[in-house]
């Protein structure tokens, strides 16, 4: 069994930040504990997505990449507004086995699809 964590953002006062994440995986020796990066939610805490692959590397096993508005979680379309590709391509690097997930409400398959070609730029 494997078990995840996911980073939050205030109000929730656990695992916002990358340091404090990374804390808890030194301080605690659970092999079978990884981590989700959000990259919505990284907005909302005020940090930036490489900052957390920064200090968490290959622990990061699972991802939700969305934008956001940097006040709410608002699972926004992918555009090429938004770079995501230094934590792309950091993350990919220190786990090439990440799952890499496109977290939106269900609003229609060519938002999906839309956001493909901005993530495979990205990983480029």
């Amino acid at each position: 069994m494997r078990l995840v964590f996911e980073n939050m953002y205030c109000p929730w006062d656990v695992l916002v930040s990358p340091e404090d994440v990374a804390q808890a995986f030194r301080e605690n020796e659970l092999a079978n504990v990884g981590f989700i990066l959000d990259f919505g939610h990284s907005l909302v805490a005020g940090r930036r997505p490489e900052h957390y692959v920064e200090a968490l590397g290959g622990r990061i096993w699972h991802t939700h990449i969305h934008q956001s508005d940097g006040k709410y979680d608002v699972h926004r379309s992918l555009d090429a507004n938004c770079d995501y590709g230094p934590a792309l391509k950091g993350l990919v690097t220190a786990n090439p086995d990440v799952a890499l997930l496109i977290e939106l409400p269900p609003r229609s398959l060519d938002e999906y699809l839309a956001g493909l070609p901005i993530l495979k730029q990205w990983l480029a």
